[in-house]
């Protein structure tokens, strides 16, 4: 894994802050992707790009915060992606152009995929959250 510098952390969270998260999506989050983001929420690493299946230097602009008092946190964005969204896609991180990084609960092992706002393509990026960090470049 590269070594990763996340600047502009959102509020801290709780235990129950991810429970409520949770609840709300019907999926339990990985364990690996809790353990950070409770130590960096709606943080913006450094490295930051990564490459797709379909796409080369993808920008993960931010995580997107769990908490619910902070602007633009994961509740705001699914009300504002609304119905366009998969029921199995999770967004956790954005990019500058407002599109998601996202969980894919498809499958018994959730894996990651972008999502594109504009018109609603996905593109594969990694089996895991882990896999996604080692790929920041």
């Amino acid at each position: 894994m590269p070594n990763i510098e996340w600047k502009y952390l959102k509020t801290p969270l709780s235990k129950e802050d991810i429970v409520k998260v949770e609840k709300q999506i019907g999926f339990v989050l990985p364990t690996d992707f809790v353990k950070l983001v409770m130590k960096h929420n709606g943080g913006r690493p450094r490295p930051n790009r990564f490459n797709t299946n379909d796409s080369s230097d993808r920008v993960l602009k931010s995580l997107i915060s769990l908490n619910p008092n902070d602007p633009g946190n994961f509740y705001s964005v699914l009300e504002w992606v609304g119905g366009r969204l998969q029921r199995s896609l999770v967004p956790i991180a954005e990019d500058p152009a407002g599109n998601y990084l996202c969980f894919d609960f498809s499958s018994t092992k959730p894996c990651l995929v972008f999502w594109n706002n504009e018109n609603g393509t996905i593109e594969f990026v990694c089996n895991g959250f882990v896999d996604l960090l080692d790929k920041l470049h």
